[in-house]
Order: structure tokens, then C-alpha cells, then sequence
């Protein structure tokens, strides 16, 4: 059986500026309304056990950002992924032992070879220090159904390239990433490197 590549071209005409998110609670009006009050005031620490901005940031960890709500995606959808990227040579605290053999996090985990021999990062995964972990950042933000790359994290460091290819064509991860790309554009955000290596 032939693979076939799952290739996604992004144009204006197939990016709509609308959202369809639900409305939100209001509980989750006050708690936004409370951070954009924190992000005004340049407070440090924490709004209610999540991440607050500090003089307009964010955390550069995925995994001390706390619930997503619709405030906080636009702000990540602001800095961008590659404010919490968090790459290093190499990851010494993701060390698992796996029946005495033990593995880390990789930092080739990063990057993925194109059918072509080329060479290509993968703009859209994260590293977690808090965890140690792996997500992805459009399905941290997008998906609603929670695939192990997105939050709590992906920790399984014996089947991660696996893991990786399969997710790059899981339609769940696709849909996630092509909602981050109408966001971006309804932010006037285009994040042209990471629409580049969509796939």
C-alpha cells in the first residue's frame, strides 16, 4: 500500500476572519476581564492558579498557562509559538526509565525530514521545563478533544517519533492548526514560517 502526503495549502479565500467559539460563561468573562485588568497594571505571579502577563507577557511555559480560555489564546496567538518553544541541546530532567534502558527527550524531536531529504523544524511543538513535557501548540489552544499532545503533555520518549508522524496527519491536529491559522489572520498575525511548515 502507497503513503500518500497530506499537504494543505492555506490561501486567503479558505481563511475566514469569523471564529465560532461559543459564547463564553461568565465566569470566564470576569476571570479574562481580570487578567486584561492584571496585563494593564503590569502585576506579576498568578490570576487565580494561572499564568498572568507581566507588563503585556506571558509565560514562556505552555504548562504553567492553566485553563484556556478565549483571552488567552489570543495572547498566545500574539507572541506566537516560538515564545514557548523552550529549546535546548539537550533535556536531561525528561529522564524515564523504560525496563532499565533509559530515555530522554531529544532535541532532533524538533525537527522532521520532508520526503525530500530537506530538513525542517516543527515550529508547532513545545517544550514544558514545568512538566517536563511535549505539546503542541495549536492543539493546546484549539483542540476539544484533548490528544495526549495537548495538555496534560506527551512524555513518552521511547515512541515519540511515532508519535510525531502520526500526529502531523491527525486530522484532529489539522483542524487545530488550520483554526490557529484563521485566528492568526483575524489577529493580523500571519506567522508565515509556521503556515510554511504546516506539513
Amino acid at each position: 500500500m502507497a503513503k500518500r502526503r497530506l499537504t494543505i495549502k492555506i490561501t486567503r479565500s479558505n481563511l475566514s476572519t469569523t471564529t465560532t467559539a461559543d459564547s463564553p460563561s461568565v465566569s470566564e468573562v470576569d476571570r479574562d476581564e481580570e487578567v486584561r485588568t492584571a496585563v494593564e497594571a503590569g502585576l506579576a505571579d498568578t490570576v487565580e492558579g494561572r499564568a498572568k502577563p507581566t507588563s503585556g507577557t506571558i509565560s514562556n511555559d505552555v504548562g504553567l498557562l492553566g485553563d484556556t480560555t478565549d483571552h488567552l489564546r489570543e495572547m498566545c496567538i500574539s507572541f506566537g509559538a516560538s515564545h514557548f518553544r523552550n529549546l535546548a541541546d539537550s533535556y536531561p530532567e525528561t529522564k524515564r526509565d523504560y525496563s532499565g534502558v533509559n530515555r530522554f527527550l531529544n532535541s532532533s524531536a524538533f525537527k522532521r525530514v520532508l520526503p525530500n531529504g530537506e530538513l525542517t523544524e516543527r515550529d508547532w511543538l513545545l517544550y514544558s521545563p514545568a512538566k517536563p513535557c511535549v505539546s503542541c501548540f495549536p492543539c493546546i489552544l484549539f483542540s476539544s478533544d484533548r490528544v495526549q499532545l495537548s495538555l496534560p503533555g506527551f512524555t513518552d520518549w521511547k515512541n515519540m517519533a511515532k508519535y510525531l508522524k502520526s500526529h502531523e496527519i491527525n486530522p484532529k491536529h489539522v483542524k487545530s492548526f488550520l483554526t490557529l491559522c484563521q485566528r492568526s489572520v483575524a489577529a493580523r498575525r500571519v506567522d508565515e514560517q509556521l503556515h510554511h511548515n504546516v506539513l
